[in-house]
């Protein structure tokens, strides 16, 4: 028996706190069956009740719900002095009229209250739904979602966008608030659901968004993991609602550089592409590696009306480092071993590549620098994650824990003895061990920033923001005096060390002595070169015109560089068209090298002013010798680019050149070779080629037409 009235009060639990309609149907039932009720006692009294009804002009039928309803109706019944009232007409009365106070005054009020304090708390928690298409969608929420807020609401101010979370609803509007202004929190709907979970998807009609972002919860293990289940959820999903239109792209967000990387050799969401939904993956430390080296721009927070610069890693406007007569070299420092450091040492790898270094696999190289206390078992794991690189490059290896340890110019440790001892890349790589505020590690900054042999940049990317303020507060004078650019990596937009920077961003007077004789010249102050990066809530930048370079670069090679007379006859759009399907059809996997490719252009053009000396790189035809030149460029970023995808060198039997191996390969055999084993026969200096430099030529002479192409 108390099992069956613990189901009953369950029932009644679950219809009471149930939706609206039935919270309304309850109460109605209730009037329904008070007013039958009421009906029916009044009925067994007498007819006193009807006489009355018939001397005021009331219906008999409704004189019950007159009672129950009106405050006054038993107070004009019993005051009547024309007509004579039974008692038990009375009696009854009083009943109904209490009853009448009781649920019509009561519950209706109470009911009503709670229908809306219901929609109120529903709201806040996220389970309203308002939009049914045109909106984006972003999944999870992340310490970068308001910078995708603000990158879709810059590009589309007019948009709605509706926030996936399955955290508290109101908790993740505070945080909002927080980073987002109020006319940009007008354009945000926050839902609660599981992005992993394919019931949400109908309620937030997902398959009607115009694009999706998978956020996730980067402080959680499973970050990546969770946000691959989700992409598999929403293919699933899509493919359950036959042909139609969906949402033009799906942004990955990937927290490890491992995961980030896994899909540069991996052939992995080709269901997605099938659909005609292009798959982008992202990483938040690469995507500000590119926003250093490539747009040189940085803002704060959601204030994007302005903007602040980042120098180039190497030399003014129009840098002379450029050119083959320079024999300085890009050097570039990184404090800590963290995923940003890390991240930004790779994609300079990938990007910053210089006509000092030639064809031949000599010149002047570009140097990469972790200081790490722990640096051999960093330098250890590295090198296993790109050890096709290292089996051909050297690297140098220096232990300076001990503070009596003088920094010196060295050697590298080793050699490859995979390959031949020559090496051919323009990158290489040097590892420190030892503390940054170890007193000989300081000097060697001091002796690095005044040597004049180099331009030299420091990253202080350690993954505590306090240590990273704290160095680049208290660097070597020689550092600042020599106006090395200082890049420190910080959690959260904050405007401290910009403006330090624009503070100290002035002449101001300096004075000294020399022969007897005081001198004054005017020098930036000490803060002058500071730059801060690694913002995570500035972290979303989305970069069209470079996506857009890329599928155009990659319709290039996909059509075998059709003439240029052909390519300006046809319309724009016809070409952009065919681009996007080419790029749909693309594997994942191959989509990096073409992106890799458009975003050395930044450094091209670059390398074009310090050619023709000029401050501005115009984008008129090139000549013979700089498509030459730029070709080696080309390459050499390339061979750079296969080795830290994870392709390597082809060993002399497994090569298709002569050179290397007496019975060469088949054409056909190398290429079955490259797309199953990664194993590339190009991978060497420029200079050794056969006629594939042909697409390293055309690529950069077809460099003014992909800008046009791409001009957004």
């Amino acid at each position: 028996m108390a099992s069956k009235r613990k189901r009953i009060k369950l029932f009644i639990d679950r219809t009471l706190s149930g939706n609206t309609g039935m919270q309304l149907f309850i109460l109605l039932s209730i009037m329904v069956a008070l007013f039958a009720l009421s009906f029916l006692l009044l009925s067994i009294t007498g007819n006193s009740w009807k006489t009355y009804c018939d001397d005021k002009g009331i219906s008999k039928f409704f004189f019950p719900l007159y009672l129950l309803i009106d405050s006054n109706a038993f107070s004009n019944l019993y005051t009547n002095t024309e007509i004579d009232i039974s008692v038990p007409t009375a009696i009854v009365a009083c009943i109904v009229y209490i009853l009448g106070i009781i649920v019509f005054t009561g519950m209706i009020i109470s009911t009503l209250t709670n229908i809306i304090e219901r929609r109120v708390e529903q709201y806040r928690q996220g389970h309203i739904l308002y939009l049914t298409a045109g909106h984006y969608v972003i999944m999870g929420y992340d310490d970068i979602v308001p910078s995708i807020i603000t990158s879709i609401l810059n590009i589309h101010p007019d948009t709605d966008i509706l926030l996936l979370t399955a955290l508290d609803a109101r908790i993740a509007h505070e945080r909002l608030q927080r980073s987002l202004t109020d006319e940009q929190m007008e354009h945000l709907f926050i839902n609660y659901g599981q992005r992993t979970s394919t019931a949400s998807y109908k309620d937030i009609h997902l398959e009607d968004a115009i694009e999706i972002f998978v956020a996730g919860q980067h402080d959680r293990d499973d970050h990546d993991a969770r946000n691959v289940k989700c992409i598999n959820s929403i293919s699933k999903y899509f493919q359950t609602l036959g042909e139609r239109t969906f949402p033009k792209r799906i942004t990955c967000v990937f927290e490890s550089l491992d995961t980030y990387k896994a899909f540069q050799t991996t052939k992995i969401f080709t269901d997605i592409a099938a659909l005609g939904i292009e798959f982008m993956p992202y990483n938040v430390h690469v995507e500000w590696a590119r926003q250093i080296l490539l747009k040189r721009t940085y803002q704060l927070g959601s204030d994007t009306s302005q903007s602040y610069p980042y120098p180039t890693l190497y030399g003014d406007s129009a840098p002379q480092s450029l050119t083959t007569a320079d024999t300085k070299r890009v050097h570039i420092v990184f404090v800590g071993t963290s995923n940003a450091a890390v991240a930004t040492a790779i994609e300079a790898a990938h990007i910053l590549h210089f006509t000092n270094f030639g064809d031949d696999g000599t010149g002047i190289r570009t140097r990469i620098t972790f200081i790490e206390l722990n640096a051999d078992k960093e330098m250890a794991m590295f090198i296993t994650s790109h050890r096709n690189l290292f089996d051909i490059q050297p690297y140098y290896y220096m232990d300076m824990s001990d503070s009596n340890t003088e920094y010196a110019e060295h050697e590298p440790t080793r050699y490859s003895d995979t390959y031949s001892s020559h090496s051919f890349l323009d990158t290489e790589f040097e590892f420190i061990k030892g503390d940054i505020f170890n007193k000989n590690i300081q000097r060697m900054l001091d002796k690095w920033s005044a040597s004049g042999k180099e331009y030299l940049s420091i990253f202080l990317a350690t993954a505590n923001q306090k240590t990273n303020f704290t160095m680049g507060m208290n660097m070597p004078d020689k550092v600042y005096e020599n106006n090395v650019p200082i890049f420190i990596r910080i959690d959260n937009a904050d405007a401290m060390v910009t403006n330090l920077r624009l503070i100290a961003n002035k002449d101001f007077p300096y004075h000294h002595s020399a022969d007897g004789e005081t001198k004054t010249l005017h020098r930036k102050g000490r803060y002058a070169n500071i730059y801060p990066f690694g913002m995570t809530d500035t972290a979303f930048l989305c970069d069209e015109e470079l996506l857009m370079r890329a599928k155009i670069i990659n319709y290039l090679y996909e059509t075998d560089f059709p003439e240029k007379s052909v390519l300006c006859a046809m319309s724009r759009q016809s070409i952009v068209k065919d681009a996007e399907k080419r790029w749909l059809q693309l594997a994942v996997s191959l989509r990096w090298s073409n992106m890799y490719s458009a975003a050395s252009i930044a450094v091209k053009l670059d390398i074009l002013k310090a050619l023709r000396n000029e401050l501005d790189a115009s984008t008129e035809q090139l000549t013979e010798q700089e498509v030459e030149k730029l070709a080696i460029v080309e390459h050499n970023r390339w061979n750079m680019e296969k080795l830290l995808m994870g392709y390597r060198k082809a060993m002399p039997y497994e090569d298709k050149y002569p050179l290397s191996n007496p019975s060469p390969l088949s054409k056909e055999d190398a290429r079955d070779n490259k797309d199953n084993h990664f194993i590339h026969c190009d991978i060497r200096p420029y200079k050794e080629l056969d006629n594939v430099r042909r697409y390293d030529k055309k690529i950069c002479s077809y460099i003014p037409w992909i800008i046009d192409m791409a001009r957004l």
